[in-house]
């Protein structure tokens, strides 16, 4: 009768020691599944460039060879958002140059689909806003090789800038052989925003200095 009770009561606490065990797996379980789920979830949530670039090959970046007359980089950073932003690209199209445009860390689609599609179309580097740079006191041109991917050195214009002293920063950077990245923030009809008129010059005399216009990630490949 007492074994039989032992017996029996052996039995029950295996029981709950099985239930015990199962319940305490399944808790440890139910966790990882919960975050697998919502990095499937999260993952699977479309954003800008998803429905784009789901079947699209990257555009490969052209080589560049070393260079024997300096290198020069347009960077648009917040000019391209401006409602006047027509002014900029018909006349990079019709020089055939390709620039880069810096997207607002703080915004998840700044810039519409169809627009990143035909800057990617066109050859054009798409990268974060323009954060991280060196602002000096002086006039800088930023060596070759590239010391370092993320910085670069700049001088914030606080006056209007003229021919002649474009022109000194472009010679500057052939004598060099240097790399110059010219920022732009700003087009239209704002007091201190660039002209139609003004940006067609520009780029006649980017293009007569014969420095060649690339992007970034060139110039970062030359450095390596």
């Amino acid at each position: 009768m007492h074994g039989h009770f032992l017996k029996k009561s052996l039995k029950n606490i295996f029981h709950i020691d099985t239930y015990v065990r199962v319940v305490f797996s399944s808790m440890m379980v139910l966790p990882v599944i919960i975050l697998f789920y919502f990095i499937g979830h999260f993952s699977k949530t479309p954003h800008c460039m998803s429905l784009y670039l789901k079947n699209k090959p990257v555009s490969i970046i052209k080589p560049i060879a070393w260079p024997h007359h300096g290198l020069l980089t347009l960077w648009f950073d917040n000019a391209f958002f401006e409602e006047n932003n027509k002014i900029i690209m018909p006349v990079m199209n019709q020089h055939h140059f390709s620039g880069m445009i810096s997207l607002a860390n703080d915004e998840r689609c700044p810039v519409s689909l169809s627009k990143l599609m035909m800057l990617h179309r066109d050859g054009w580097e798409i990268t974060t806003s323009s954060a991280l740079k060196v602002v000096s006191g002086q006039h800088e041109i930023n060596d070759m090789p590239a010391a370092d991917a993320e910085y670069h050195v700049i001088y914030d214009m606080s006056h209007p800038v003229n021919e002649a002293l474009f022109g000194e920063f472009l010679t500057e950077t052939k004598t060099r052989n240097g790399w110059i990245v010219l920022y732009f923030h700003t087009t239209g009809d704002a007091q201190k925003s660039m002209s139609s008129a003004q940006w067609h010059r520009i780029l006649q005399i980017i293009q007569h200095s014969k420095i060649p216009v690339v992007l970034q990630s060139q110039v970062l490949k030359v450095s390596q």
